[in-house]
């Protein structure tokens, strides 16, 4: 403790703490803080009039972070030769006792720290640092939690008196006050901008007032009209623009005395409002109240006026009917104070049908909003009678009540069972509700009947004009309330939204001070660098940027805040573990108050993935020119018309032209002659079809002529337009000369079929003929299909290469009708491999599938005892060499009806002795004996002089 007496200490205090009583000091501190809308401005003043006050060597108001651990202190005051304590502190660096009784709401007072012995060396040491000797502290505590502290601090012991401390707390509760006060004006002003941002909305709000809303330029002319106002004077909004009062015809002394106001706003700057009598071109006259005020240029001139207007008609009559009528206007006070408090809409309405029915003594007000085909109870009083919340109303008298509500009248009905304009209908649902009276106003938005507004009583009523007056003030004050609120609510909705989408932004956002400090930081831009939200506020660019890039970093962040234009950067940021993230950040200035140095917004973007991207793309074009030097096509570029304007090493190398040759339509002198037109031809036409595809042929180096297939799509710009061909040549040669074959095949394949079909028609035809019913049709037409069948598959060998011989042939058609083993019964003997021709193997095939059938059906194998005897051999003669065939049956007794009934044998014995002679040029012998068949066939191993078909 000091041992100076009183009178010592007066005389070392500060000359204005002598001349100023705490009181005194505290009203000095509010005036100057009421006048004050930043935060820093409040902290700075508050730390710099306590300091001078107490003469203390700093003032620290601090605030704490969300950790209750740290608190931040921005704009402390310091005497000359002291360092101002700006900075974030930890609570626990400056021992326990500190943030223990700060936390309990305890002022902290320490007199002389050296005599404090419950410090440690380290906490001390942290004192020392601070260059403290003396300090006292007193908490903010809200809800129970401190949230910041007011310190003064003095580099040599000081005895705090109790006043002192006092005057602390009382000047601590003030700053916080107004700094909290300067916040929410802040908030406010940034709702205004974002308001300015949303114009259109405003717009649309201003368009939808009931009230006039306008504004004049420096000449006094109409700059702006909404259409309340536009209606009022029967005109469009760029009727109105650009024209004087004089212009729409006001009287001259209304007209000189508005021009004086305006006049007025425009020197002074002052809003000015007051009431008048005016009618309106289209006839509607009446007191208009108006409120007039001034719109600033950046330099501070006055360059719009902007004013509204509202009817004040009705008020006048109603202050002139009513005279001294305090107690209404008192509710319509009490009215407007509660919608204020209101912020819901759902709120506003139900707060005015309330207010109103207790004043009116009604049984029930509604508010309806009226939608496309009925009327909805909104917002509901009710007294004694039965709700109608959330009913839809549709009657025939809606449309007359509506009718009136346009014209801008008042619905009064004294008696439902009285009044002549309620249909029946609507007077029994009346009924039914015990609503006998009723009084009700319309809210007409924008032209439009948006709602309706009335009481009900269940008696018989007149109606008074103060009563009707008042519902419709009150109608009209709960309509502008509610749209005021939709309008905030709209707002804040935005502001959230805003606000998630910074928080939750893809790309880096962060709100900078112009020195480079962050003070705003979203989870993205943690992420980049790597950092916490907390962290990275306690930091600014410079700590985030690779060194290498800080000067050019700096330079941009300069440019930014000089030029007020948007400037970008590509630039490395480093991270804690030294690691560095390629980024793109642009650096935009925030609007600020006129005069003063505006913040940043950084919009940082991770390269990670571009960068990655970037070198992919290099790394793909390597590929792709090792992928064109190596691929076997001929690879070429050209631009319109096909003007090369390269070629690839594959062309020189086939055609011997070198590149340079080959540009523009050098590469024609490698085309043959023949084909030059058709190239260019579809190079005409290959930008409407989106592809160029030809085939020409190419000399090579040696001279020779091989076609090629060449094809090639465009390449386009973002406009659709095209830039560039990249093309291919392809050698075709080879494919060519196997469609030459293929299309000698397909006209074998046709001609081939052709006769097939002519031998299954003449078979069907013979087949009928010889069968005596259906099933016996289809059976021997299965069996010689069959034996077609497998001729077929015969043939398939001679397409392999290999030509069908006669012993396969011959085992075929045996083995077809089930003779498979039957060694005893069955003779084969003749050379194996002799080759038929091709056109005598079908023919052929059907004969000995005829002889087989008979003898398993009725011959040498149809019995035990049969035995058949088959020999071939190959003779020369002078017809050339020939097959011959002997088929000789035996052990069969045939009766002698059955040799001379041609009917079962009439098929096989035509195609052996007049098909086989007629189409293979053969020789056959047919013979029926005692003991079986005896055939002999003689056919040449050469193709026949002519191909005859079966039908002739």
């Amino acid at each position: 403790m000091s041992s100076t007496t009183p009178e010592a200490r007066l005389d070392d205090e500060p000359p204005r703490r002598r001349a100023d009583s705490p009181q005194g000091f505290l009203l000095r501190l509010s005036d100057a803080l009421r006048l004050l809308d930043d935060p820093a401005d409040v902290r700075t003043v508050a730390a710099r009039t306590l300091g001078e006050y107490l003469g203390v060597a700093g003032v620290a108001y601090g605030e704490m972070q969300a950790d209750g651990e740290h608190k931040v202190i921005r704009h402390a005051y310091a005497s000359e030769g002291t360092r101002p304590l700006d900075g974030v502190l930890r609570l626990g660096d400056f021992g326990a006792v500190l943030p223990a009784r700060l936390r309990a709401g305890h002022a902290v007072v320490v007199r002389d720290l050296a005599a404090e012995t419950h410090l440690t060396d380290l906490e001390r040491t942290r004192y020392d640092e601070l260059d403290f000797a003396a300090f006292a502290a007193v908490p903010l505590i809200r809800s129970g939690r401190l949230v910041g502290d007011l310190l003064v601090h003095q580099s040599t012991p000081r005895d705090w008196s109790d006043d002192d401390i006092d005057l602390l707390r009382d000047t601590a509760e003030r700053v916080w006050a107004a700094v909290e006060r300067a916040r929410a004006e802040a908030e406010r002003e940034a709702a205004h901008v974002e308001l300015a941002r949303q114009s259109r909305f405003i717009e649309g709000m201003l368009a939808s007032l009931p009230d006039y809303a306008y504004a004049f330029d420096r000449e006094h002319r109409f700059a702006y009209t909404n259409h309340a106002m536009q209606a009022l004077f029967g005109m469009t909004g760029d009727d109105m623009r650009g024209k004087t009062f004089a212009d729409l015809g006001y009287p001259a002394d209304l007209a000189s005395h508005l021009d004086a106001d305006i006049a007025r706003v425009l020197d002074t700057g002052e809003t000015v409002e007051d009431e008048v009598f005016y009618t309106s071109p289209i006839g509607v006259a009446g007191w208009f109240h108006y409120s007039w005020g001034p719109v600033f240029d950046a330099d501070g001139r006055v360059e719009l006026v902007v004013g509204t207007s509202r009817d004040t008609t009705e008020r006048r009559r109603m202050e002139e009917r009513v005279g001294a009528g305090q107690a209404w206007q008192a509710f319509l006070l009490e009215l407007g104070d509660a919608l204020r408090q209101c912020s819901e809409p759902s709120a506003i309405g139900a707060e005015a049908v309330r207010r109103l029915g207790a004043y009116l003594g009604a049984e029930r007000v509604l508010f309806s909003l009226i939608d496309v085909d009925a009327a909805v109870v909104e917002y509901e009083y009710v007294n004694g009678v039965e709700p109608l919340r959330g009913r839809r109303w549709k009657t025939p008298f809606a449309d007359v009540a509506a009718g009136i509500f346009m014209r801008g009248d008042s619905l009064v009905v004294a008696d439902i069972a009285a009044d002549p304009r309620i249909d029946p209908e609507t007077r029994q649902r009346y009924e039914e509700l015990n609503l006998v009276s009723m009084a009700g106003v319309g809210l007409v938005d924008d032209g439009r009947l948006v709602a309706a507004f009335g009481a009900h009583r269940s008696r018989r009523y007149d109606w008074t004009e103060d009563e009707v007056a008042l519902i419709r003030e009150v109608g009209d004050r709960t309509w502008s309330a509610i749209k005021r609120a939709t309008a905030e609510a709209a707002l804040q909705h935005s502001e959230r939204r805003l606000a998630a989408m910074f928080a939750n932004a893809a790309v880096g956002l962060a709100e900078l001070e112009d020195s480079g400090r962050f003070v705003h930081v979203n989870d993205e831009l943690c992420r980049i660098v790597a950092r916490s939200q907390y962290e990275l506020t306690t930091l600014g660019v410079a700590d985030v940027t690779h060194p290498d890039d800080l000067a050019r970093t700096l330079d941009v962040v300069v440019h930014a805040r000089d030029t007020g234009h948007t400037a970008r950067i590509e630039k490395r940021c480093l991270r804690p573990d030294g690691s560095a993230l390629w980024t793109e950040t642009s650096l935009t200035p925030l609007r600020a108050a006129a005069g003063q140095p505006g913040n940043l917004l950084a919009v940082t973007i991770d390269l990670t993935e571009r960068k990655a991207a970037e070198a992919a793309v290099v790394h793909s074009q390597a590929q792709l020119r090792r992928v064109l030097q190596g691929i076997p096509q001929l690879v070429w570029r050209a631009v319109e018309l096909g003007r090369w304007t390269w070629a690839s090493r594959q062309w020189a190398a086939f055609t011997g032209q070198n590149e340079r040759d080959s540009l523009e339509h050098g590469w024609l002198d490698a085309v043959h002659p023949e084909d030059r037109d058709a190239a260019l031809q579809a190079w005409a036409v290959a930008p409407s079809r989106g592809v160029l595809d030809v085939e020409f042929r190419l000399r090579r180096q040696d001279g020779v002529w091989l076609w090629h297939h060449t094809r090639s799509l465009p390449e386009r710009d973002p406009s659709g337009r095209i830039v560039e061909w990249l093309g291919t040549c392809t050698d075709v040669q080879e494919l060519k000369q196997l469609q030459a074959q293929q299309e000698v095949l397909v006209a074998e394949l046709q001609h081939r079929t052709r006769n097939l079909i002519g031998v299954v028609r003449s078979i069907a035809d013979r087949t009928a003929a010889g069968s005596e019913t259906m099933d016996e049709f289809r059976n021997r037409f299965r069996d010689r299909m069959a034996a077609l069948g497998r001729v077929q598959g015969l043939l398939s060998q001679r397409d392999a290469g290999r030509r069908v011989t006669f012993d396969q042939l011959l085992q075929a058609e045996l083995g077809g009708v089930g003779v498979v083993d039957r060694s005893r019964q069955l003779v084969l003997d003749g050379p194996a491999g002799v080759g038929l021709q091709s056109e005598s193997v079908q023919t052929f095939a059907l004969g000995l599938h005829e002889l087989a059938t008979n003898a398993v059906k009725y011959g040498a194998l149809s019995t035990p005892q049969g035995c058949l005897h088959v020999h071939w051999r190959v003779e020369d003669d002078a017809r050339g060499e020939q097959l011959c065939v002997d088929w000789h049956e035996s052990g069969v007794s045939v009766p002698e009806h059955a040799r001379s009934d041609e009917a079962r044998w009439g098929y096989g014995r035509e195609l052996i002795e007049r098909a086989l002679p007629y189409q293979l040029n053969a020789e056959t012998r047919y013979a029926l004996d005692e003991d079986g068949v005896r055939c002999t066939i003689r056919v040449p191993l050469r193709p026949p002089a002519m191909s005859r078909s079966l039908n002739g």
